[in-house]
C-alpha cells in the first residue's frame, strides 16, 4: 500500500535503478506516462489512445476485484511507481460520473477500497460523488447521464459504458421507466460501432437468408467482440437482477434488448453462428450463470422470431444435418440435440 523502505545508505542505488529503468523504456520509446496498466506490449495491433486505455484498464480492475475482493496490484503499484499515469488518466476514467446504483456495485466498491487505502485523493471522490447526484437529479427529471465534455472514447468504449449503464437501472427497481430509452441509446451506440451501411447492402439484409455451418460455425473477427460483447452483458444483467426477481418476472428490459439486437440486420448471421458455437459446440461446459443467461436469450429470440430471417444450416461432416427455411424456433431442435448423457442434462438445464 505504500512505497517500499529503503535504508538511507542504500537509496542512491534505488534512484540509480529508477533511472537507469526509465531511460531502458526510453530507448525502446516507450512512453510510460501513458502505458496502460494491462497493456499487451506484444500485441500487433494499433495502440489505443491514452483515455480509451485507462477506460480498459478500469474496466479489467473492476473485473478482478469482483473475482478477488481484493484491490489488484497493479492499481496499488501503480499508485506508487506510476503515479502519473495512475492521476492523469486512471482515476479520471474510474471516477467518471455515472448514475449510481442503490446496492453499490464492484465498481463502486473498488473505489471505497481505494478511498480506505487512501488512494484517491480526498477531494477528488467529494466531486465525484458530488457529479453522480447531479446525475441522478436529471435522470429523475427524465434525462440521461452525459459523458463527459470532450470525452472522445472510441465507439466500442460508448458502447461499453451505455451497457454499463443499463445494468444499473435493471438492478434498480425504481428505475425500470427509464430502461426503453437506455436500450434505444445503446441501438444507437451499437449502430456507431458497426458504421455506415451502404443502400444496396441494407437492401440486401432485407432479404437475408442466414447460412449456418453446424460443424465450424464461423463469426468474422470484427463481429466476434461486438456479440460477445453483448451477450456476456445479457448474461450478467440476468444475474445481477436475479436477486430481485427470477428470469421470468425481470419486466420489459430482455425483449426490448433482444428485439434491439434483431433490429440491426446485419449482425444477425454472426449472431446465430456465436449461439451455435456456444450452445451447440461448448453447451455442456458452460457455467450455471451463462446458462441461464442463454436460456433466458433464447427464449426472447424466439418471441422476435417475425424479425429473423429463415435458416439454411448445413454440416461438413459426412451424413451431417441439412435443412433448409428453418424458423428460428426450430433452429434449436437441432443446436440442443440429445446425443449423450452429457447433452441431455445441458438441454434440460
Amino acid at each position: 500500500m505504500h512505497p517500499p523502505f529503503v535504508p538511507t545508505k542504500y537509496r542512491p542505488f534505488l534512484v540509480e535503478y529508477v533511472t537507469l529503468a526509465k531511460t531502458r523504456l526510453a530507448d525502446f520509446k516507450v512512453a510510460i506516462e501513458d502505458m496502460g496498466l494491462y497493456e499487451d506490449l506484444s500485441s500487433t495491433k494499433d495502440a489505443l489512445q491514452p483515455h480509451c486505455q485507462a477506460l480498459q484498464d478500469v474496466e479489467k480492475a473492476v473485473q478482478i476485484f469482483e473475482n478477488t475482493g481484493k484491490v489488484p496490484a497493479v492499481v496499488l503499484e501503480a499508485s506508487v511507481f506510476r503515479r502519473p499515469y495512475y492521476i492523469s488518466r486512471f482515476l479520471p476514467a474510474l471516477l467518471t460520473p455515472r448514475l449510481l446504483p442503490e446496492t453499490p456495485d464492484s465498481h463502486m466498491a473498488l473505489i471505497d477500497a481505494l478511498k480506505r487505502a487512501e488512494k484517491i485523493p480526498p477531494n477528488a471522490y467529494s466531486r465525484f460523488i458530488e457529479e453522480c447526484q447531479s446525475v441522478k437529479e436529471k435522470f429523475l427529471r427524465g434525462g440521461r447521464p452525459e459523458t463527459r465534455t470532450g470525452d472522445l472514447r472510441e465507439p466500442l468504449e460508448l458502447l461499453k459504458a451505455e451497457l454499463r449503464a443499463l445494468k444499473q437501472l435493471v438492478t434498480d427497481q425504481g428505475m425500470q421507466d427509464a430502461v426503453p430509452a437506455q436500450i434505444a441509446i445503446i441501438s444507437e451506440k451499437l449502430a456507431a460501432v458497426l458504421g455506415p451501411r451502404k443502400d444496396e447492402a441494407e437492401a440486401a439484409s432485407l432479404s437475408l437468408r442466414i447460412k449456418l455451418n453446424l460443424s465450424v460455425p464461423e463469426v468474422p473477427q470484427q463481429d466476434l467482440e461486438v456479440i460477445s460483447l453483448l451477450l456476456t452483458a445479457f448474461c450478467q444483467n440476468i444475474m445481477a437482477a436475479s436477486y430481485f426477481n427470477p428470469p421470468d418476472r425481470q419486466g420489459v428490459w430482455p425483449s426490448l434488448f433482444v428485439k434491439m439486437l434483431c433490429g440491426h440486420r446485419q449482425l444477425l448471421s454472426s449472431l446465430l453462428s456465436r449461439l451455435c458455437q456456444l450452445i451447440y459446440h461448448q453447451g455442456p461446459s458452460l457455467s450455471e450463470a451463462h446458462i441461464i443467461g442463454l436460456a433466458v436469450f433464447v427464449v426472447h429470440l424466439n418471441e422476435a422470431s417475425s424479425l429473423i430471417p429463415e435458416v439454411d444450416i448445413y454440416s461438413w461432416v459426412p451424413h451431417g444435418v441439412t435443412a433448409r427455411g428453418l424458423s428460428v424456433a426450430e433452429l434449436w431442435d437441432h443446436l440442443l440435440p440429445c446425443r449423450t448423457g452429457e447433452s441431455i442434462v445441458f438441454c434440460m438445464r
